[in-house]
C-alpha cells in the first residue's frame, strides 16, 4: 500500500444530449459510465488500466453545493454544473451555460447543432486497488473508487480512432491524496545505500545472478561481513571470514526501489557507473525516471531515415519520438504501420501535455497556466517544433504508403541528381554472340542509341497548423489533411505514369507514337476474353530489338478499369480446379490483374505489359535520396500558427513500346500534371526575381 499525491485526471467521451432547454441555456446528458476501463500512466505505477468504480464511492458535493464549474477545454469558465447523478451505470450531468459569456452561448449553440460532441469530467480517485495483472502483457488493472468529481468540461479533442474514451493525467490546479492498494506491506524493508552500492559492486565483480542478488537484498539485520560470507560461499562453495562492519541506518533505499533500478539497468542497458550514481542517493521513482530519461536522451543515436520522409528529432530529449508515436496512434485515420511500443510512458500525452513537460524539464513552473499561456512560452523551442514536424512527417508517410501503387509492376524507379534533363539511353540493338576462332574475339556494331529525354519537376502544397488547433490541443483536422496529402501524392504519381500511356505520347527514339502499327503493339479493339488475351500475349512475345533479334518477352500484367474488373478477375483467378480441358483457364497462373479507376476514362480499353525486370514501360525519377514526399516547416509572424510545406520532386517518361500492347488507342485523354503550368511558373518567378 502506498500513499501519494496525484493530479486531476480526465476522461473524454462522446456526448449525446438527453434534453436541451434553449431559454435557460441548459443541457443534460451522460458524461461518464461506471465500469469504463482506459489506459493511463503515473510515475509510481507506470502504465496501467484504470477502471472507474462510481458505485464504491462517488463524491458529487461540488455539484450539489453549486461549486462545480462548467469549463471549455479545461481552461475557460463558461457556466456551472447544476446537478450530477449516478443513474444506473450512467453519470448524468445537468449543465447551465452562461448567458453573459460569448464563449458560453457559442458553445451551447455548437452542442445544439451537433458540431461539438465531446465532453470530459475532471476527477480524483482517493483509492486505486489492484484488481488483476495480465500474465502475458504484464499490464495491471486498478479499480478507482471514492471518486471526487472536480469539473465537467466541453472539449474540442476528438476521440482516439482506436478507443471510444480517452484517459490521461493533466497538470491542473489540483493535487489530491491517493492510496494505492497493491498487496505490498506498508512497512517496506529498507537497506542502506552504502550496502546497496557494496552489493551492486559485488554483483558486477562476481557475476552474481539476479535471483541471488535479490536473495541478498531480502536478508534482515545483515552486516557487510555477513554479506561477504554469503557471497564467497556462493561463489567458491566455502565460507570465509570477513571484517565485520555495521550497516548504516541513514540514507536508505527500499528493496522495491533497488529492484526497480536494477530492472531499469537491464531494460535500458544502463552503464554500471550510471547505475551506481542512481543508487547513491534515495529519490522518488518520478525523480529516478527523469534522470534515466535525461541520461538516455544524451546517449540516444540519431533516428534512422525512412524510405520517404526524414523524421526530424531533437537530440536533447527522448520524449520527442515517444510523444510523436502517441500522437500518430491517436489521430491516424487508419491503424499505423508500426504498433505502439509497450514501454512508451508518454502513450497518453497530448500536444499540450508534451509542451508542459518540456517546459517543466527546463525548470519552468506550468501549474495553473492555461493552454494559451503554455503556447506562448513554448514557441521558438526546437524540441516542441520537432514534435509537430515529426507528427506531420509520420502522418504524411502513413498516408503515402496507405495507397496501393498500381503502376509499379510495369514502371522503373530511379533517382536523378538535379532538376535538369534526364536521359534514358539504351542500345537499339545488340549483336548475337559469335564463335571465337583462333583466339580472335569478334566485334559488332551496337547500333544507334535510343534516347528518351524528360525533366524532374517540383510539386508542393502549403498547409498550416493553426494556433487555435494547438491551444485547443486538437490535431485531428491537421492530421487528417496531412494524411490525405500523403495519399494524394501517391495517386498523383499514378496520374503522372498513366498519362504517359493513355495520352499516347510521341517517342523520342523514333518519332512515332507509343501505340502505332510500326511498333506492332496495338490491337483491333479486342474484347477482354481468351481471344483478346491470346492476341496480346502473341504480340508481346513476337517483339524484336533494333537488329531484328527476338526478345522473347512474356506478358505478365493486364491493366483494366472498374468496368472490366470482374471479367479480368475470371482470367486471373487461380483457385478453381477445372473439371474438364474446356474449362481450363490458360492465363490463371501467368498474369496479374491490375485495376485502376483512371482506366474508366475509356471503359472498354485495356492493355497488357511485361514485368519491370524484363522490359519496363515507364520510368519514374525522384531527386536523389528522396523517394517520395518531403516536408519542411517554418513559423511566419503573418500566419497564426506554423506553416508546413509538403512536396515531391518527380519526373516521368514512357521509355519503351516493346513490353506493352493495347487493344485500341484511348480517345479520352488525361490531364498531364507535368505539363500543367511549370514553364509559365518558371518564367513568372524569374520576372518577379528581376523586379
Amino acid at each position: 500500500m502506498k500513499r501519494l499525491k496525484m493530479p486531476m485526471q480526465t476522461v473524454k467521451a462522446e456526448f449525446s444530449p438527453k434534453s436541451i432547454k434553449e431559454e435557460e441555456l441548459t443541457i443534460a446528458g451522460v458524461v461518464a459510465v461506471n465500469g469504463y476501463e482506459f489506459q493511463t500512466f503515473n510515475w509510481e505505477i507506470g502504465t496501467y488500466i484504470q477502471r472507474l468504480d462510481f458505485k464504491s464511492g462517488l463524491n458529487i458535493l461540488r455539484a450539489k453545493d453549486g461549486a462545480m464549474p462548467l469549463m471549455l477545454d479545461h481552461e475557460h469558465d463558461i457556466g456551472i454544473v447544476l446537478d450530477l447523478n449516478l443513474l444506473g451505470e450512467e453519470l448524468t450531468a445537468e449543465m447551465q451555460f452562461s448567458k453573459f459569456e460569448d464563449l458560453g452561448v457559442r458553445t451551447f449553440n455548437r452542442i445544439k447543432e451537433g458540431t461539438k460532441r465531446k465532453f470530459s469530467i475532471g476527477f480524483a480517485p482517493k483509492t486505486l486497488t489492484l484488481v488483476q495483472t495480465d500474465k502475458e502483457t504484464g499490464m495491471s488493472t486498478y479499480a478507482a473508487s471514492d471518486i471526487e468529481i472536480i469539473e465537467v468540461t466541453v472539449t474540442g479533442m476528438p476521440n482516439n480512432p482506436k478507443t471510444y474514451v480517452l484517459g490521461k493525467q493533466k497538470a491542473e490546479n489540483y493535487e489530491f491524496e491517493c492510496t494505492i492498494i497493491d498487496g505490498e506491506p506498508d512497512d517496506m524493508k529498507t537497506i542502506s545505500t552504502d550496502l546497496v552500492l557494496y552489493l551492486t559492486r559485488q554483483k558486477v565483480e562476481h557475476g552474481l545472478s539476479d535471483e541471488f542478488f535479490q536473495e541478498l537484498l531480502s536478508k534482515d539485520n545483515m552486516t557487510k561481513g555477513d554479506y561477504t560470507e554469503m557471497i564467497l560461499g556462493h561463489v567458491k562453495g566455502k565460507r570465509s571470514p570477513a571484517p565485520d562492519s555495521p550497516a548504516p541506518v541513514e540514507n536508505s533505499l527500499s528493496l522495491d526501489t533497488v529492484m526497480y533500478l536494477t530492472k531499469m539497468k537491464s531494460q535500458h542497458n544502463l552503464s554500471d557507473d550510471f547505475h551506481m550514481e542512481l543508487l547513491s542517493k534515495p529519490r522518488s521513482k518520478h525523480e529516478y525516471s527523469d534522470l534515466i530519461l535525461e541520461h538516455l536522451s544524451k546517449s540516444q543515436p540519431s533516428p534512422p531515415v525512412t524510405s520517404n520522409v526524414q523524421l526530424v528529432r531533437a537530440e536533447t530529449d527522448k520524449i520527442i519520438p515517444l510523444v510523436t508515436e502517441a500522437l500518430v496512434h491517436r489521430y491516424a485515420p487508419a491503424t499505423p504501420s508500426t504498433p505502439m511500443r509497450a514501454d512508451n510512458n508518454f502513450a497518453t500525452f497530448s500536444l499540450m501535455d508534451s509542451a508542459r513537460y518540456l517546459l517543466g524539464k527546463s525548470g519552468r513552473e506550468t501549474l495553473g497556466l492555461s493552454n494559451s499561456q503554455i503556447y506562448q512560452l513554448i514557441q521558438g523551442r526546437e524540441d516542441f517544433a520537432a514534435i509537430t514536424e515529426n507528427f506531420a512527417s509520420r502522418m504524411l508517410l502513413e498516408g503515402y504508403t496507405s495507397e496501393e501503387k498500381s503502376f509499379l509492376p510495369f514502371t522503373r524507379i530511379r533517382e536523378t541528381g538535379n532538376f535538369g534533363r534526364n536521359l534514358t539511353v539504351r542500345a537499339s540493338r545488340a549483336p548475337m554472340p559469335k564463335k571465337v576462332i583462333d583466339g580472335v574475339v569478334p566485334t559488332g556494331d551496337l547500333g544507334p542509341n535510343e534516347i528518351e529525354e524528360y525533366r524532374t519537376f517540383p510539386y508542393s502544397y502549403l498547409v498550416a497548423l493553426t494556433r487555435e488547433a494547438q491551444v485547443d490541443d486538437d490535431l485531428g483536422q491537421f492530421g487528417d489533411e496531412v494524411w490525405k496529402y500523403g495519399a494524394q501524392t501517391s495517386l498523383f504519381e499514378a496520374n503522372l505514369v498513366y498519362s504517359q500511356i493513355i495520352n499516347n505520347p510521341t517517342m523520342g527514339a523514333d518519332g512515332l507514337a507509343l501505340f502505332s502499327a510500326d511498333h506492332r503493339n496495338i490491337g483491333k479493339g479486342e474484347a477482354l476474353d481468351e481471344q483478346g488475351l491470346s492476341a496480346a500475349r502473341e504480340a508481346i512475345r513476337a517483339q524484336l530489338d533494333g537488329n531484328s533479334n527476338r526478345l522473347n518477352l512474356i506478358m505478365r500484367n493486364i491493366v483494366v478499369g472498374s468496368t472490366l474488373e470482374t471479367i479480368a478477375e475470371k482470367y486471373t483467378y487461380a483457385d478453381v480446379v477445372p473439371n474438364s480441358a474446356a474449362s481450363v483457364n490458360p492465363f490463371a497462373r501467368s498474369i496479374k490483374r491490375i485495376v485502376d479507376s483512371v482506366m474508366d476514362l475509356n471503359p472498354t480499353v485495356w492493355f497488357a505489359t511485361t514485368a519491370t525486370t524484363q522490359a519496363p514501360i515507364v520510368e519514374l525519377a525522384y531527386l536523389k535520396g528522396q523517394r517520395g514526399p518531403y516536408i519542411m516547416s517554418d513559423t511566419d509572424i503573418r500566419i497564426d500558427g506554423r506553416m508546413f510545406r509538403y512536396g515531391v520532386d518527380v519526373g516521368v517518361k514512357v521509355i519503351d513500346w516493346r513490353g506493352i500492347w493495347i487493344n485500341k488507342v484511348p480517345t479520352t485523354k488525361m490531364v498531364d500534371p507535368s505539363a500543367e503550368t511549370a514553364p509559365t511558373r518558371a518564367r513568372r518567378s524569374s520576372k518577379e526575381a528581376k523586379e
